[in-house]
């Protein structure tokens, strides 16, 4: 992503996922990529549910802004279970 480009989804983007009940975890420049492919920028979202993720991903304020962010970068989206480590 790209200055402009970047500052005006990420305004956006924040708005609706506070509106869906997210929050923000990590978003920003990765600063030490250690191993693997080296995207630049990482956002972790958190959710109470993955149903609440999803409703969030395919809202309608959501999907107006999504093509800034395919158009824009290169990466995956995922949405999955909280971790639980092995007791």
């Amino acid at each position: 992503m790209t200055g402009k480009c970047l500052r005006e989804y990420l305004s956006l983007v924040s708005e609706t996922v506070v509106k869906y009940k997210g929050r923000f975890l990590v978003r920003g420049p990765i600063a030490n990529i250690i191993e693997g492919i080296p995207y630049q920028f990482l956002a972790i979202v958190e959710f109470p549910s993955t149903k609440e993720a999803e409703t969030w991903f395919y809202s309608e304020e959501y999907q107006k802004i999504i093509e800034m962010r395919i158009s824009s970068t290169e990466g995956w989206f995922i949405i999955t279970e909280e971790f639980s480590p092995p007791k």
